[in-house]
């Protein structure tokens, strides 16, 4: 029994093997081949010989040739966009081609929304003079504007409006031929007889004139010098004449509405370039089961903005599938995410991985099976495990986790936590995947695709045409032909071809229309003249969005220095034309427009100070000037420095500034100079003296002081915060001012602030001029004493 069941175990191994080791035989006959090389091709370097000579044989340049390279090489294209299709005027040109985008039925309804809005305005009711608003707004409402270009819709817009503004006498006499004399005289009632005269004089003041400005002024003077014109009709013009210029600014207001809705703006620094992947590359870039699935779309972003980067918000694919030639949609391809879930959860079911898994399970099944089989099992089992299993790995080694990778690298989603942002100046590529599932009956994939077409015989100029496009000067004639894959002939000759098909069936409703069922064919079984022609009818667009990072443009400041005194209070009394000097260090200074004080210790207070805040080149320093009268205002002792940008936004609040709260003068006293010989006249009056300055509310008195002078004058009354005012007279000098004569050397008396938060004066930088001769005060009487008994003293003066 033995036996008999080894040599059945052997045939069964053997068989298990070759039937494992056939699908290898297609694997290693499809490898790439070296490529050969002859040396008698020629070199990289074009037609020209060694050395970069010419051969013999080559014509010499004409003159045409050498003034058209002249000016291809001095033509400056300013344009700055890459786009993802050329036509063949394009590549004569070098300009892109957009694509003719037509209103949609939503858009449509915007145009209509916004036409009608504007015109129902109260503002805008003086741009028609022929008719309501609710005429042009209904007219509008009823006006087909779906599939229409953008400017053939503001045409259809604009056109109408002009229906509906024209001056009523000038519509009226233009319309159904109406001779200008029957028009005045159905209107205005003017006797039969000056039909002729009012026809000629209106025809003669029109003719050759089409603005309508110029074709009022012609009436109005024509009315005002004809005898023939009535007043009535006088007045109309005039009054037609002077509303012309509000209906202008009316009429412009309704074309901006139509305007700004059709508006269709792209960025000028951005641009793309599109690639289509084969299924070869996507097999091994990104897998054998995602090439069976998806279609690699490879774009490339390129961004010229110095200053901004771009966030790719959205990539979109279409493809012009219908063989009558009608535009497809635009739609977004599997996000990276998903794409990556489905490759991790088909990777198994791969040729290479199913192959890999049997034979590896095959030679577990015998190992498992040796104790119960003869030697020769136990040595096939050894080789087939040790050797063929790991030859197979080595041969056809497992290259999904890069692919995961390369997925993770290149494919683009537009996730919260993954974006794609185009660095500034710089390029950004990725891949979008789309299913191919959709297309594999595509007519392009169809046999009758795969004919070439060829042009009639009969169509002369277009075989002239042939090559043409090469030359230095191309027939002008030629320059129209569309550039690679013919599509339109393509289309043709699918339709030919399927003419006598018998699957082809006939609508009954509608003798014109046929329809076949197409054949499905898999992308990686696609001809090349089916990927040229798939590859035509391929258009991709990208959106985003420009964007700069907050560290770029957030300001912050980091050190503020402005003039203090000992205690480090801003002293306000440093100001320079009524304005306080701060420097300023931070970075993105440029962006400040101003710097605002808030109280450090109490939110709620409003009372703030700004300073206007300016650089000269550097953002890392600015200047701050604060108005004196401002920061005297404040009452804290301490205040936050917020930076306010331009646009308006508050940042920073962690410098600090300190004020002291005691009072202090803004600017000399009022009058400056005192007469003071004046002042010990009989009857003179004090002389009133006024301050200005900051918490002039605390303040008890000042003191004036010089060498050996010391006057101390109280406050009048009870003093604001702004102002305060102190009285100087006879009884203030008297005793205190040495005698002498201070015409010519003034007396420079210090002004000393005394309040209640100080014990001592705060001495100012303010000084009081003192003039005049001061006399010496009178010497007292001396008092007689009494000469005989009974007698008194007389009292002296």
């Amino acid at each position: 029994m033995r036996s008999l069941q080894l040599p059945s175990m052997r045939a069964l191994v053997l068989i298990s093997t070759l039937l494992l080791t056939i699908p290898l035989l297609p694997q290693t006959a499809g490898l790439p081949k070296a490529p050969k090389t002859s040396p008698s091709q020629p070199s990289a370097s074009g037609d020209k010989g060694p050395a970069g000579k010419k051969s013999p044989g080559d014509p010499p340049a004409s003159l045409p040739g050498k003034l058209a390279g002249a000016i291809d090489a001095t033509s400056d294209d300013k344009s700055d966009y890459i786009p993802c299709f050329f036509s063949r005027r394009e590549l004569l040109n070098l300009r892109p081609k957009p694509e003719s985008l037509t209103l949609s039925s939503a858009e449509a309804e915007d145009l209509r929304s916004s036409v009608t809005a504007e015109a129902l305005k109260p503002e805008n009711s003086g741009a028609f003079t022929s008719g309501a608003p609710e005429e042009f707004a209904s007219k509008i409402g009823q006006t087909q504007f779906e599939g229409l270009t953008r400017s053939q819709a503001l045409s259809k817009v604009l056109s109408l409006l002009a229906s509906y503004t024209v001056s009523p006498i000038i519509s009226a006499l233009k319309q159904g031929g109406t001779a200008p004399g029957e028009f005045f005289e159905s209107t205005y009632a003017l006797p039969g007889t000056q039909h002729g005269v009012v026809s000629g004089e209106m025809s003669k003041a029109l003719d050759g004139l089409t603005n309508l400005q110029d074709q009022l002024n012609a009436l109005s003077s024509a009315a005002k010098t004809s005898t023939s014109i009535n007043s009535n009709a006088q007045k109309d013009i005039e009054k037609a004449k002077t509303a012309l210029p509000q209906s202008n600014a009316a009429k412009e207001n309704l074309a901006n509405a139509a305007r700004s809705t059709l508006a269709l703006t792209r960025p000028l620094d951005i641009g793309c370039s599109m690639s289509i992947l084969s299924y070869e590359t996507t097999r091994k870039a990104f897998g054998e089961t995602m090439a069976d699935e998806y279609i690699g779309i490879q774009i490339v972003v390129r961004n010229v903005n110095p200053d901004k980067e771009f966030l790719v918000q959205s990539a979109e694919f279409k493809v012009d599938d219908d063989i009558n030639g009608r535009i497809g949609r635009y739609y977004s391809g599997v996000d990276k995410m998903t794409a990556r879930e489905y490759m991790l959860a088909s990777r198994d079911l791969g040729k290479r991985n199913l192959m890999v898994h049997i034979v590896q399970g095959t030679g577990a099944i015998l190992s498992a099976a040796v104790p119960f089989t003869g030697p020769f099992m136990k040595q096939f089992s050894g080789v087939y495990s040790g050797g063929f299993a790991g030859a197979l790995t080595t041969v056809f080694p497992d290259h999904n986790t890069d692919q995961l990778k390369l997925i993770d690298d290149e494919g683009f989603s537009n996730s919260r936590t993954d974006r794609t942002v185009v660095p500034k100046s710089g390029t950004a590529e990725f891949v979008i995947f789309i299913s191919s599932r959709e297309f594999e009956q595509g007519w392009w994939t169809q046999d009758c695709a795969q004919r070439i077409a060829m042009q009639s015989s009969s169509t002369k100029r277009q075989a002239e045409c042939i090559g043409t496009y090469n030359k230095a000067l191309p027939d002008p004639k030629c320059l129209d032909a569309e550039i690679g894959i013919d599509i339109n002939a393509a289309r043709r000759v699918c339709l030919e071809e399927h003419k006598g098909d018998p699957t082809v069936q006939a609508d009954d409703n509608n003798p014109e229309l046929k329809y076949f069922k197409p054949k499905s064919k898999d992308y990686r079984k696609w001809s090349q003249q089916a990927l040229a022609i798939f590859r035509e009818l391929s258009f991709a667009v990208v959106a985003g969005t420009h964007v700069e990072e907050s560290s770029d443009t957030t300001p912050s400041l980091t050190k503020i220095e402005c003039p203090v005194d000992d205690n480090g209070d801003v002293k306000l009394d440093s100001a320079k034309d009524s304005a306080i000097t701060c420097t300023l260090t931070g970075t993105n200074l440029d962006k400040v427009a101003q710097l605002k004080l808030r109280n450090s210790q109490d939110a709620t207070d409003t009372t703030t100070a700004d300073g206007a805040v300016t650089t000269s080149g550097d953002p890392k320093s600015a200047k701050a000037s604060f108005a004196v009268d401002k920061l005297g205002a404040l009452n804290a002792s301490a205040y936050k420095v917020y930076t306010v940008t331009k646009d308006g936004v508050e940042g920073g609040g962690d410098q600090l500034l300190h004020f002291n709260s005691a009072p202090s003068l803004l600017a000399g006293p009022d009058p400056a100079k005192v007469d003071l010989g004046n002042l010990q006249a009989k009857d003179a009056k004090p002389v009133q003296i006024t301050l200005k300055g900051h918490h002039l509310d605390k303040l008890t008195g000042i003191l004036l002081s010089a060498a050996s002078v010391s006057i101390n004058l109280p406050i009048n009354g009870t003093p604001a915060a702004s102002a305060a005012t102190v009285s100087l007279g006879a009884d203030n000098i008297k005793g205190k001012i040495p005698a002498g004569d201070y015409t010519t050397n003034s007396l420079q008396l210090a002004i000393s602030l005394q309040s209640s938060a100080a014990a001592t004066p705060a001495q100012t930088s303010q000084i009081l001029v003192g003039t005049g001769v001061v006399a010496a005060p009178a010497p007292p009487t001396k008092v007689p004493t009494a000469t005989g008994p009974g007698k008194k003293p007389k009292q002296g003066n």
